[in-house]
């Protein structure tokens, strides 16, 4: 092996497992063995060591390729990241705003930077998904299991299944005659925004002839079946957007398109009569649950957007609107809405160069969609078209949840399929 081949095979590996150690690292610490108690101690700290340990790594073999579109994307990031620790100055919290927008910047920019750099970005991409869908079906068949076979105290609202020494336990709310069910995570709406994620990945897997249709009738079964059970309005609707918008886009010609169009409008319409039957016709109580309510999502929806509406331009600063607009009018939890978030934290300013930044993505993905449809559909072109479908099934679940521009796994991810928009290696011919 020459010194060029072995720089070139160094260059390629950093990046690609920087990528895969930083965000499977962050999924697994982001678990709770038992209610509201992280897996390790300081998760989210030892997450963020992590992700910054992996990624630095990395840096010295990232190559800058920005041009055009590319550079623009780029551009409106940093913009988002500057912005951000400007709001620092008229924060009521400023240290607090410092930390938390370092926290969930640094380790998202590398990130983008390695992935936008990755010469393995195919099989770093079957990767993650192979990863997430394991991962996915292993929340859902231990939620599942605890379900069936576990013991129910509502007053705790947990349930609990022993096997010898082992005791797992998954909060549980109440929607009789059913439990919402969340596994290893800290409620039922958490548990479902993982499976809106792991479902498309399970399906690409499929469509990109990673795994038998075997195999994908079964891990998207338990995952389906789990998400279900989370009775989450927004992570149930989000998946069946991410999920409709593959099957459609990766349809091969305009009859397989049609034919795929049709099969699910008949889908729906099982679903549809069974659920109304099964749920909306029963006395059971489920029809409240899938209901238009807002679960008391309003208050903070309107203090938010009161206090955005006073500071229109530049907010309360990032980060800090839980302290600052919440936590005097007594709301306990985010505002669940990621847009009114973003206005109230860092203005009209901050939430155009978001809003900005991910639109144009979408479109640039699409673009590169169009162009290689036209040169015959190829695996890498599933990739595109899985990075777009969940890019825009993510932008409704934002009105009800708040998971972007937020640390964890989910930004880190969404900030991944930002970079695959960049990604020289997936430029077609046009």
């Amino acid at each position: 092996m020459t010194k060029e081949t072995r720089n070139n095979t160094i260059s390629s590996i950093f990046p690609h497992y920087a990528i895969l150690f930083s965000l499977f690292a962050t999924a697994l610490l982001s678990l709770q063995l038992t209610p509201y108690v992280p897996i390790i101690p300081y998760a989210s700290y030892v997450a963020f060591f992590l992700q910054i340990m992996a990624l630095l790594a990395a840096l010295p073999y990232v190559r800058l390729k920005f041009k055009g579109i590319h550079l623009i994307i780029l551009v409106l990031w940093l913009c988002i990241f500057g912005w951000a620790m400007l709001s620092i100055s008229w924060s009521s919290f400023e240290k607090l705003t410092f930390q938390r927008s370092a926290l969930i910047f640094t380790p998202a920019t590398l990130l983008f930077l390695a992935a936008h750099s990755d010469r393995r970005h195919e099989e770093t991409f079957w990767r993650i998904a192979i990863g997430m869908a394991i991962f996915g079906t292993s929340l859902a068949a231990i939620g599942l299991i605890v379900y069936a076979f576990g013991k129910t105290d509502l007053s705790l609202a947990i349930q609990t299944l022993r096997i010898g020494p082992l005791k797992i336990v998954q909060v549980v709310t109440a929607s009789e005659p059913v439990t919402r069910i969340s596994s290893f995570c800290s409620n039922p709406n958490a548990l479902a925004a993982w499976l809106l994620i792991t479902i498309p990945l399970t399906l690409a897997l499929f469509l990109g002839r990673k795994i038998s249709a075997l195999s994908f009738t079964i891990l998207s079964g338990m995952q389906a079946m789990a998400l279900l059970l989370t009775f989450s309005r927004a992570g149930i609707m989000v998946a069946a957007i991410a999920s409709a918008l593959l099957i459609l886009l990766s349809a091969p010609s305009g009859f397989a398109f049609a034919k795929r169009v049709y099969l699910l409008i008949a889908i729906s319409v099982v679903f549809g009569l069974l659920a109304y039957l099964f749920l909306f016709n029963s006395h059971s109580g489920l029809p409240d649950r899938f209901s238009i309510s807002l679960a008391g999502r309003e208050s903070a929806w309107s203090a938010s957007w009161n206090y955005f509406l006073k500071h229109p331009f530049t907010g309360v600063g990032f980060g800090v609107s839980q302290e600052t607009i919440l936590n005097p009018i007594g709301w306990s939890a985010t505002a669940h809405n990621c847009y009114i978030t973003v206005l109230s934290e860092i203005g009209l300013v901050g939430f155009l160069l978001f809003i900005g930044l991910w639109l144009l993505a979408i479109v640039v993905l699409v673009q590169k969609i169009l162009s290689c449809k036209r040169q015959g559909l190829s695996r890498e072109c599933l990739i595109l078209i899985a990075a777009a479908s969940i890019l825009i099934a993510l932008m409704p679940y934002q009105i009800f949840e708040t998971t972007i521009l937020r640390s964890g796994f989910h930004m880190l991810f969404w900030i991944y399929l930002i970079a695959l928009s960049t990604q020289s290696s997936l430029e077609v011919d046009n």
